[in-house]
């Protein structure tokens, strides 16, 4: 409140209960000796007339700290006008409107290149052979051979492998697959506050502390991937991989719990550099479905 604004509210406050604590002294001795004088005054009646008496003095007191308080926040009310570099030296905040500013994002806007390094030869899948059709033109028209197949098939078996797979104890296990993805598919998993972008649930503090208070340890293994689909569209060949996988999941060290599920993977061809085997991972869905893939890859 400014010094102005408090000299107003004392200029008139102060003089009034001046005024008013005056008469009321006055009216209080008068009141005393009359009824000392006279003869029909009794104790009680006095007493009475100086509890009314007190009342009113409170009502009084009451409603001129009312309007001290008003005057204090019609003060504050205007200090951002007034002080509009000051603000937050009172301690004001500003809520945000954006509910991905709640969340605890790493992603900063820019990423290092990454690929996939898994080679098909160490890839190791549950036993049985999967069932492939024939793969499409977009395939061949972007220039991949029948022998290249098999790189895209390791990268999206490595990646379900690496998040299904983690240990609660050590939260970095949470992001194993990061590696993989494109910068896109980084923008989703850590998510974006500036676009109101929610991350993926393996980066959600609650998800995380519920995961660590369980004490969860997961393992997945994954069965040979199958194409699903493919699409060749401005010099960049995308295809959807269906990928079935075996989750061995305990809790607090207690026996684990055997769950079959699959996913869909969505992979993206990049040029290769002399460590990766020419994949990234841009997006992933549960179940077995073809989904749009995001403007951002």
């Amino acid at each position: 409140m400014s010094q102005s604004s408090s000299d107003e509210i004392n200029s008139f406050v102060l003089p009034t209960m001046h005024q008013q604590n005056t008469r009321e002294g006055m009216a209080e001795k008068q009141l005393d000796r009359y009824l000392s004088s006279s003869s029909n005054a009794s104790a009680l009646q006095l007493h009475i007339i100086r509890k009314q008496r007190e009342k009113q003095r409170m009502q009084v007191m009451a409603s001129l700290l009312l309007v001290i308080c008003l005057g204090c926040l019609g003060a504050l009310s205007l200090a951002p006008a007034l002080f509009p570099n000051a603000v937050h030296l009172i301690g004001a905040t500003q809520p945000s409107s954006n509910p991905g500013d709640s969340i605890s994002s790493k992603f900063d806007g820019s990423f290092k290149k990454s690929e996939c390094t898994a080679q098909p030869a160490d890839m190791k899948y549950l036993p049985g052979k999967a069932s492939h059709n024939a793969l499409p033109p977009a395939w061949f028209q972007a220039g991949y051979l029948l022998k290249d197949f098999a790189y895209a098939q390791a990268c999206a078996a490595s990646f379900v492998s690496a998040y299904q797979t983690f240990n609660a104890n050590n939260p970095q296990t949470f992001e194993t697959c990061v590696s993989m993805l494109t910068d896109g598919g980084k923008q989703r998993f850590y998510g974006s506050a500036s676009k109101g972008q929610q991350p993926d649930k393996h980066m959600l503090p609650m998800w995380r502390a519920s995961m660590q208070q369980q004490g969860v340890q997961q393992t997945a293994r994954t069965s040979e991937p199958r194409l699903i689909a493919a699409q060749y569209k401005s010099a960049r060949l995308i295809v959807w991989m269906l990928i079935p996988y075996r989750l061995s999941i305990s809790v607090a060290g207690s026996s684990p719990v055997v769950e079959n599920a699959q996913i869909t993977v969505l992979l993206v061809a990049v040029p290769s550099d002399k460590k990766g085997t020419g994949w990234q991972v841009s997006q992933w869905q549960d179940g077995n479905v073809v989904f749009k893939p995001s403007a951002l890859l």
